[in-house]
């Protein structure tokens, strides 16, 4: 039976260990399609790619005028600090970890959270990408036939232009040099 998070989140919950031995919890997601090639790009970045896909639950709100007990507790470091991509949107009700938080974790909990990331993304991406290459393939000799179609208006349209620049610079006198800078030996 699915969960209902894994179908709006396409993910799962998941823990991770820091190296003091705190236990947290987070969501391991399956990035939405439009963001695979953030994937590709850190594919070969292990703490990377698992700090693009790893989320933090959103602390509740605090209640009113209620001063924050610890505030270097770790839910207000996920909360100031800056995201691997802040371009793509957390899932709701999550925060995305801050750069350098997977460089806490122990390495038992970055190795398996590196598994789940490349069981929910690596096949997804690799299929994208190859989309991706079979379309500019596919548009390429059309915008080549495009520019070459182009070209000679373009240059027609700029032959003027060019012309009138080049009399505009050959008719105006050059200027002497400056005492700061030698004169050319002609």
């Amino acid at each position: 039976m699915l969960k209902p998070l894994s179908i709006l989140f396409a993910g799962h919950a998941s823990s991770a260990t820091l190296v003091d031995g705190h236990i947290g919890s987070i969501w391991v997601r399956a990035l939405p399609q439009e963001h695979l090639a953030h994937v590709i790009r850190e594919a070969e970045h292990k703490h990377a790619l698992v700090e693009l896909c790893c989320y933090f639950k959103a602390p509740a709100a605090p209640a009113r005028k209620s001063k924050i007990r610890n505030p270097k507790s770790i839910i207000d470091w996920v909360v100031t600090g800056a995201p691997r991509a802040p371009e793509i949107p957390p899932p709701a009700g999550y925060l995305p970890v801050p750069m350098g938080w997977s460089q806490n974790l122990d390495d038992a909990s970055i190795d398996r959270l590196y598994e789940e990331v490349k069981t929910l993304n690596f096949t997804r991406a690799a299929k994208w990408a190859g989309a991706q290459i079979a379309a500019k393939k596919l548009v390429a000799p059309l915008h080549r036939a495009m520019v070459d179609l182009t070209a000679p208006v373009i240059e027609q349209l700029l032959a003027p232009l060019l012309k009138r620049l080049e009399a505009s610079s050959a008719s105006t006198p050059k200027s002497p040099p400056s005492p700061d800078t030698p004169a050319s030996i002609s």
